[in-house]
């Protein structure tokens, strides 16, 4: 029995094996001329704009040539649809190898949502996307957190060669604002309305959709038809417990409007699913495969909630009346373009509410509306719907198959005038790297420079809580998904990242070059940028895919000696050295090597002669925010309440008072962050002796070994010193163990991670760095951001981080070190005040000449007006 999932999962692994195969092996095959993929909501069904598209081009003459293929998410609906259609029209469920090769070899490709994250479109394809309405929730980046969560949206948009617009409104707030593709997309936005509206403004489009309901099992006699159709908000796991909700809110308005009236249901898909297998709804819920347009060219008042569909009825000028109960959560969780008083419609909260709005719009339509919603009906129409003539279908054909511009269209949208910038930001956790790119990030002045962070999905909270700190000035591409490819481009990829014994001189260039090639299309689509920086320099599989871009000037920085990282050993083994090698073997193709200091990056041009020429190596400094740190630290919280005390409020009558009432006028985040800054102080130190203080990983080159070995010299002339170790590593217990073996147990606090370590770097009295190598080691900074005096070893870029008058810089041993901290004790240390500001102006100067180094004499420094700030 054992045995049995054993088997079941080699099975799988075997079958997404022989996918895999299949897939990279139809990449490889001619695209098949004429042929067309339709797909919509997930292969949900014949639904939405592709079907208007799809039914068009079937009917016209000029396009008999082309070949249909439908995607639907099921065997079951596609042996319903088979027998409807002629043989040019084909079928393949959502998913399988027929699908994959569908995506590979057809010419044109037609969504109205997205296609799934192994999707990348080939050289000679047209992809269509026209998307499923226009939004009243707001959408992209327009949303809290949006941008991550859309990730496989904007590869879809920016692999696009045309998308669909209603409206100047869509146009210009969902795709260029809503997912930031104004500076990127090289395709055009079609704004020629939707094509799936023209059905409802075709001659007798009433009495064919009535038709087609009653053929559906629907008894729409003669009876008006108010139609229900909220979005989907319910629990994908109990879809059941919507469905049964919704149903009991149309049998509330079927009450209320008497038998003179159909009140019918068109939900979810996956609601719809779920009512189906109950048994739920027989005769009131629109079946699933009638197209959503049909339904409402049948409709005399239409009820929803924050659909998009209630756009689809404003060319017919069907009543509207909009039921939200939780409008108000949802505004402040999802958001909404229009504030609900402005909608075209009366608005309810409750059944009953929404019971008298309807009884109103059935007995006076439109004329019974009020003149701030007859007001806005008018501007609704005019501003979302401008385009709907019934001819929107006709339009988007022309453009995409006939080669015929029509309509508005909108090209050159990737070209604004601002330089673009993709930089891989690294793998987000909490270090020196993320700190400096979220810096820089923040420093680049987004009306001149259009940037885009790429990077892996986070795995972790820390990730997530780095992820949520890059500007919203940026666009994001966390990748998704995989490479496309058969095992063959796979094992020249493990090959080519096996940088250990150089076995990646064996590969064939030619062989894995496409390989990244599509790997880049697969993430950016059509994007290019005009410089594309890898920020982290770790990782071999970063840089091939960014090297792949087919434009921009390229650049790679070096945060260390990465030499000496890559034969850094931790218990007996070089956990770097075969990634590292890896990652040198791309020097030479990168057009700006770019070391953190200038001191550092004659050591890195030394050591990596071998691997680029002289003239790619530069350098500049990372950016540091300085108001974050100050504001971390508490050094310039505000300290006052809210507001002031009211009449009878007071402290002392109970712990629990008190605390409501601290929060009350302090607020929840600011007492959240006055107790981690306690506690974070609390952690470090203990006592009233003078404080030390150091922070980073607990690894060889961090050298913690020599400061606890010269700190047990400190002790012995100063009893109560006490030295604070902030971060996590794999030495940690031999550390312990060596505090342990000093008797520093209440000298030495060895904390582990801290989220916000500057709470206690400004509680302590001095830094101290006891490194054996550094790239910018930007603790330095932070300390004298906070005016804490700097001790630091002299290791090889001690003396482009800390000049004679600003610290004090020892020798690279434990006497030396012991010797610093007991001067600082008893005499004192060099402490020049930092100003963050001006860092900063020469920080950005050097950035912006490393990406565009040429080689050639001295880089040209940028204007220090690309500066958003001054800290």
């Amino acid at each position: 029995m054992a045995g049995k999932p054993a088997i079941k999962s080699l099975v799988r692994r075997y079958g997404r094996a022989l996918d895999f195969e299949s897939h990279a092996y139809w990449r490889e095959r001619p695209i098949v001329p004429d042929t067309v993929v339709y797909e919509s909501f997930a292969g949900n069904g014949m639904l939405c704009n592709p079907r208007a598209i799809f039914e068009a081009l079937l009917a016209d003459p000029a396009y008999r040539r082309l070949k249909h293929i439908w995607v639907l998410d099921s065997d079951e609906a596609i042996r319903a649809a088979r027998s409807s259609w002629p043989k040019n029209v084909q079928f393949v469920r959502k998913e399988s190898r027929a699908y994959y090769r569908a995506l590979a070899t057809s010419q044109y490709l037609v969504n109205n949502a997205t296609f799934p994250n192994q999707f990348s479109k080939r050289s000679g394809q047209i992809y269509l996307n026209t998307w499923h309405g226009t939004p009243l929730k707001k959408m992209g980046y327009d949303m809290p957190g949006g941008g991550s969560s859309s990730r496989n949206v904007l590869r879809n948009f920016v692999m696009a060669d045309y998308l669909v617009s209603s409206s100047p409104f869509m146009t210009e707030q969902m795709y260029l604002t809503g997912y930031k593709l104004r500076g990127i997309y090289r395709g055009s936005i079609l704004e020629s309305g939707l094509p799936r509206i023209d059905v409802q403004l075709e001659d007798e489009a009433r009495a064919r959709a009535r038709r087609t309901l009653e053929k559906a099992g629907v008894q729409v006699g003669d009876r008006r038809v108010i139609l229900y159709a909220p979005t989907w908000r319910g629990s994908f796991y109990r879809p059941s417990d919507e469905t049964t909700q919704l149903l009991e809110t149309v049998a509330t308005l079927q009450r209320e409007v008497g038998t003179d009236h159909l009140v019918l249901l068109k939900t979810h898909q996956v609601a719809y699913q779920a009512a189906v297998r109950s048994g739920l709804g027989r005769g009131v819920i629109v079946p699933n495969d009638i197209p959503t347009n049909e339904v409402l060219a049948a409709t005399d008042t239409l009820v929803t909630d924050y659909s998009s569909i209630f756009f689809d009825a404003l060319p017919t000028r069907t009543p509207l009346a909009f039921y939200m109960p939780d409008g108000q959560e949802y505004d402040s969780t999802r958001g909404l373009y229009e504030a609900p008083q402005d909608l075209p419609g009366p608005v309810a909260s409750s059944l009953a509410e929404l019971a008298a709005a309807v009884r109103e719009l059935v007995e006076s339509g439109l004329d019974g509306l009020d003149p701030q919603r007859a007001a806005a009906y008018d501007r609704f129409v005019e501003q979302y719907v401008p385009h709907e003539d019934g001819g929107a279908t006709q339009r988007v054909i022309e453009n995409v198959f006939g080669g015929r511009a029509s309509g508005t269209v909108h090209d050159g949208l990737d070209d604004d005038g601002r330089t673009s910038l993709l930089v891989y930001v690294g793998g987000l956790r909490s270090n020196g790297i993320t700190t400096s790119m979220l810096s820089m990030l923040s420093a680049l002045d987004p009306t001149k420079y259009d940037v885009s962070a790429f990077y892996g999905p986070p795995g972790s909270a820390d990730e997530r809580k780095n992820e949520k700190l890059l500007p919203e000035s940026v666009r994001v591409f966390p990748r998704v998904g995989g490479y496309n490819g058969s095992k063959r481009h796979r094992a020249a990829r493990r090959s080519l990242f096996n940088g250990l014994h150089e076995s990646h001189h064996e590969v064939n260039p030619e062989q894995i070059r496409p390989y990244f090639r599509d790997e880049w299309h697969r993430c950016f689509g059509e994007a290019e940028f005009d410089h594309v920086i890898d920020f982290s320099g770790y990782g071999p599989m970063w840089p091939n895919i960014l090297l792949a871009a087919p434009s921009g000037r390229k650049s790679i920085w070096l945060h260390n000696d990465v030499v000496a990282d890559s034969q850094r050993e931790v218990d007996g083994k070089r956990p770097l050295e075969q990634g590292l090698r890896a990652v040198f073997s791309t020097y030479r193709y990168f057009d700006s090597i770019v070391s953190v200091s200038s001191t550092l990056a004659a050591i890195n041009r030394e050591k990596l002669a071998d691997h680029a020429r002289p003239e790619q190596f530069t350098h500049a400094r990372n950016l540091l925010d300085g108001e974050r740190v100050l504001r971390l630290s508490g050094r310039e919280a505000d300290l006052g309440p809210d507001r002031a005390l009211r009449p009878g409020e007071e402290f002392g009558k109970d712990l629990a008072t008190d605390l409501s009432l601290l929060e009350d006028l302090y607020g929840p985040e600011r007492i959240q962050e006055l107790t981690a800054r306690r506690e974070s102080v609390s952690r470090a130190f203990e006592g009233t002796g003078p404080r030390f203080i150091t922070m980073g990983r607990l690894s060889p080159e961090k050298n913690h070994a020599r400061l606890i070995n010269a700190f047990a010299q400190v002790v012995v002339e100063h009893p109560d010193a006490q030295l604070a170790i902030l971060g996590t590593g794999p030495l940690e217990g031999e550390l312990r163990a060596l505090v342990g073996l000093h008797g520093l147990a209440g000298n030495v606090h060895l904390t582990g991670f801290q989220s916000n370590p500057y709470a206690a770097l400004a509680a302590s009295d001095c830094f101290v760095l006891s490194s054996d190598y550094e790239g910018q080691p930007m603790v330095i900074l932070e300390a004298r951001t906070l005016g804490v005096p700097v001790i630091t070893t002299s290791f090889g870029s001690a003396a482009g981080a800390l000049q004679d008058d600003e610290g004090l810089v020892v020798a690279r041993d434990t006497d030396a070190l012991a010797g610093g901290m007991l001067r600082f004790l008893e005499q004192g240390i060099p402490h020049k005040p930092f100003d963050v500001g001006e860092y900063n102006l020469e920080a950005l100067d050097e950035f912006l000449a490393a990406i565009s180094w040429t080689g050639q004499g001295s880089p040209v420094a940028a204007p220090v007006d690309a500066m958003t700030s001054s800290s």
